[in-house]
């Protein structure tokens, strides 16, 4: 396998045992679910979507011991060991090795595999494999594991409900779902969706200091039969698009002021509290429905290569 230029990749290389596999592949755009560090297994998995679909993706060792995924393992180990930070920084390594799979997965489906798949949000297996004939994917049989559980309740101020008292009407997302409480209807997101505990910490204390018309509103924290915090009350927007999937062509220079303006006035009012939005992308800003406005949604933590100017 040819090796990348400095230039065409910030991994350079990565080597397998029979060669260099090339790793100049787009990774910007996938969207990371659930990440983790399989600890005492010397592996990795995490949820990753594309275009809609949802893949559970794995690399573990290989019985050789010859594999490309050996020493990105090694590596991930001994960073764990000794700086957790570091060890994102090797899961995207894994990710430049994995999501060419999932992209050639993706390709081999047929339109009709591909809608099912995208409203289904069912879960499809891959695992990165490198054998004699080179690094390829393989389907695994693993179930999915939680790694994060409920958080203590830190949030003095917030409304409280019983995880009892909340009735599930279906799942809008990996662990976001439409619920109900009382005669309301909310989105529940919880402490097993993206970001974790330490994201949903960080959303919760986020959100309640927040009181905006374009910044999602937080109705109260679900908490468990211990006390502690398990997920967290949001408006539920029906029919909602992300901004990422507004046809653009059709929306009028009136239309990009009002977003423009509404926009720069969620920003404002969280830079004025000092907070951030951490994860600023098309993808995460929805439109309600039939109307005209925006609102701002996920702020449980992370980063992005967009830069919004106002």
């Amino acid at each position: 396998m040819a090796s990348c230029s400095k230039a065409q990749s910030p991994l350079h290389y990565l080597r397998s045992g029979t060669g260099y596999i090339t790793c100049c592949h787009n990774i910007t755009d996938v969207t990371i679910i659930t990440p983790g560090y399989l600890q005492g297994n010397g592996g990795w998995d995490e949820v990753i979507e594309y275009n809609g679909i949802r893949y559970y993706v794995r690399l573990s060792r290989t019985a050789g011991g010859n594999g490309i995924e050996d020493e990105i393992m090694s590596r991930l180990e001994d960073a764990y060991d000794q700086d957790h930070i570091v060890v994102d920084q090797y899961g995207t390594e894994c990710r430049y090795i994995l999501v060419p799979l999932i992209k050639q997965h993706y390709a081999s489906l047929s339109e009709m595999e591909k809608t099912r798949l995208s409203i289904s949000k069912a879960l499809v297996n891959i695992e990165g494999h490198c054998d004699g004939g080179g690094f390829h994917a393989v389907q695994h049989n693993c179930k999915l594991a939680f790694r994060t559980e409920p958080i203590q309740n830190t949030f003095p101020h917030m409304r409280t409900i019983r995880d009892s008292e909340i009735r599930l009407l279906a799942q809008l997302e990996f662990e976001v779902f439409l619920v109900k409480h009382g005669r309301r209807q909310y989105c529940l997101k919880t402490v097993h969706s993206k970001g974790g505990g330490l994201g949903l910490a960080r959303e919760i204390s986020i959100l309640q200091q927040c009181h905006h018309p374009n910044i999602v509103p937080i109705y109260g924290i679900v908490v468990n039969n211990q006390g502690n915090v398990s997920g967290m009350l949001i408006e539920y927007i029906p029919h909602a698009i992300t901004l990422a999937e507004v046809d653009l062509t059709n929306v009028t220079n009136e239309q990009y002021d009002l977003w423009i303006t509404q926009i720069g006035s969620a920003l404002a009012h969280l830079h004025s509290k000092s907070l951030c939005w951490g994860d600023a992308k098309p993808f995460n800003i929805l439109k309600r429905g039939c109307k005209d406005d925006l609102v701002l949604v996920d702020f449980a933590g992370g980063a992005t290569d967009w830069i919004f100017i106002i």
